[in-house]
């Protein structure tokens, strides 16, 4: 859901009684994903939450590049830019 004034927020939501510790942020997300491929899903690109998410994932994951980096993340991708991200 979308937030007034345009701040978004995603949510995430998980079957308590199959997943008992649930990732609590985007690294421990990534690390379990690949503990359990095809278990985690989100809606396919271009749909606005799927981009969006791709987006904060990228932001938050590339966090500890160098700002030439970070900046493409803002901008239209390139083949430079997504071969350098």
């Amino acid at each position: 859901m979308e937030a007034p004034l345009g701040q978004a927020a995603l949510s995430f939501y998980y079957d308590s009684l199959k997943v008992y510790q649930p990732p609590q942020s985007l690294a421990e997300l990534l690390s379990w994903t690949k503990q359990h491929p095809g278990r985690f899903t989100f809606p396919k690109p271009p749909e606005f939450l799927g981009m969006s998410f791709l987006k904060y994932a990228l932001i938050i994951l590339k966090e500890n590049q160098p700002d030439d980096i970070k900046n493409k993340l803002y901008q239209a991708a390139t083949a430079e830019s997504v071969a350098q991200i």
